[in-house]
């Protein structure tokens, strides 16, 4: 299947702006999301089955891909994952549902390091490390480390997170409330283990903000929120990607960060804010009945202290997703108004603009590597096929 795509107006923007050229007019210098190169596809393989559960998929997680050319998926909802050939011939299974060695309860996240695949699973804490014969080699255990904070009634832990690409691995946080929502900012540390659990380094101190509260019963409550809201990260290895816009700007700007937190690479465009419909707000505000009793207040007096502390935006978020390819090139998927498309702006990984391309309203991203793009696709029955794309005209 081969599609042109047309010129569609949508909100968009970027331009490649050097680290010491952060501070110019991106107003003037930034190209807008229309003028961009339009980019089209074309379908090349789907894999999965309406009627056959072994061929088939009921929920597909990461998908990766080998140096070989196998393609690794996550099965989700079967925990387990399933490997495919280029061509999309089945060439196995790792792992399978269960708590005992090589069995997973919970699995979230999968990759490579080197021909080793490694599965997250987190509902036991753990990493499974299996080799190219899919034989378990070993098991990174769960690891919880308390970490002290100046907030009163909140109890912060990190613990493994996904493995990085020189075989170490990555932290994430958890954070358990004893007295409601946290109402200030807090720092998390970004930890590296190594594969039996031991804590190598801390590579640096985030800061998360929790964003606007307001008390309720004595307790601190997080009023409904737009989302997503600026800026949108996404981490690769110890850098990460983020996404920044300020309402009604008309303009994106992309950052590359180093682990340290240095910027290496600037990008920015424009593009058409577009106003908040009136609705929203009065949606974000339908709670469900009887949830004032859960803070000792009446439904009236919950709903109320929510609009009091309701922080919109006059303008709809520029963004709905960012997704970070195998090359390292970004796509960015545009919040356009149109159900029956959505747009991506496509950047290189220096985040220089590429172009933008339409894709069907059910299809996301699992895996991109230069112009092969593998795509999940919900079809008209909610079930799910694993699609390749070939993307041309760049």
């Amino acid at each position: 299947m081969s599609r042109d795509l047309p010129l569609l107006p949508t909100c968009g923007f970027l331009a490649l702006l050097t680290a010491c050229g952060v501070g110019t007019d991106s107003t003037n210098t930034s190209p807008h999301i229309e003028e961009l190169p339009l980019l089209s596809y074309i379908e090349e393989l789907r894999i999965g089955s309406v009627d056959d559960p072994d061929e088939g998929f009921s929920r597909i997680g990461m998908v990766v891909m080998g140096e070989d050319g196998t393609l690794y998926v996550l099965e989700s909802q079967a925990r387990e994952v399933r490997l495919f050939g280029p061509n999309g011939e089945r060439r196995g299974t790792r792992g399978r549902p269960g708590q005992g060695p090589g069995e997973f309860t919970s699995p979230t996240t999968i990759g490579l390091v080197g021909d080793t695949l490694w599965v997250r699973d987190a509902g036991r804490q753990r990493i499974s490390w299996f080799d190219r014969d899919g034989s378990l080699v070993h098991e990174t255990p769960g690891v919880t480390l308390a970490v002290e904070t100046d907030v009163p009634e909140m109890a912060l832990s990190v613990v493994i997170g996904d493995p990085l690409s020189d075989g170490f691995v990555g932290s994430d946080h958890r954070r358990a409330m004893a007295g409601g929502a946290v109402d200030r900012p807090f720092h998390v540390p970004i930890v590296r283990f190594d594969r039996l659990g031991a804590v190598v380094d801390t590579v640096r101190w985030d800061t998360i903000d929790p964003g606007p509260t307001v008390r309720i019963g004595g307790r601190a409550v997080h009023p409904p929120r737009l989302r997503p809201r600026s800026p949108m990260i996404r981490l690769v290895g110890d850098e990460r990607i983020e996404v920044h816009w300020s309402d009604g700007s008309g303009i994106l700007e992309s950052l590359g960060l180093s682990a340290s937190g240095d910027t290496v690479a600037a990008s920015t465009i424009r593009y058409e804010p577009i106003p908040l419909p009136a609705h929203v707000r009065d949606s974000l505000l339908v709670l469900p009945e009887g949830m004032g009793s859960f803070y000792g207040v009446s439904d009236a007096a919950l709903a109320s202290a929510m609009a009091s502390g309701l922080d919109l935006p006059h303008h709809r978020p520029p963004v709905r997703s960012t997704f970070v390819a195998a090359d390292r090139s970004v796509w960015i998927e545009l919040n356009g108004t149109s159900p029956e498309w959505t747009e991506w702006a496509v950047l290189d990984q220096d985040l220089a603009p590429r172009g933008r391309v339409t894709l069907p309203p059910r299809m996301t991203p699992r895996y991109i590597d230069g112009s092969t793009l593998w795509m999940v696709e919900l079809d008209e029955l909610d079930v799910p096929w694993l699609v390749r794309l070939r993307v041309q005209g760049r």
